[in-house]
């Protein structure tokens, strides 16, 4: 990860699908320790949060119950951005 990452947070249980929950960039690459946590977290500006479901994806990518991965569906990748743009202009940025 490094700066200028955009980043979501996602649940995906297999029988729902998957909600984005956040979407954001990171900050600052340093790793940083947080209580309870260990040294386990970059800064991050949330940009957009909430819950977009997008249901069940059907893809070739096996990736969905990994804590954390690089998201290739392009469809993903397309919605998580228009999350993050559309917040961006709603706050006239």
């Amino acid at each position: 990860m490094k700066i200028g990452d955009i980043v979501y947070i996602k649940t995906h249980p297999a029988d729902q699908g998957l909600t984005i929950k956040a979407v954001g960039v990171i900050t600052d690459d340093e790793v940083v320790s947080v209580k309870n946590a260990g040294k386990a977290c970059v800064r991050v500006n949330w940009i957009w949060t909430g819950n977009k479901h997008l249901g069940i994806i059907q893809d070739k990518y096996n990736v969905r119950n990994n804590t954390l991965h690089e998201e290739y569906n392009p469809d993903i990748q397309k919605r998580v951005i228009a999350l993050l743009t559309q917040n961006l202009r709603s706050q006239g940025v």
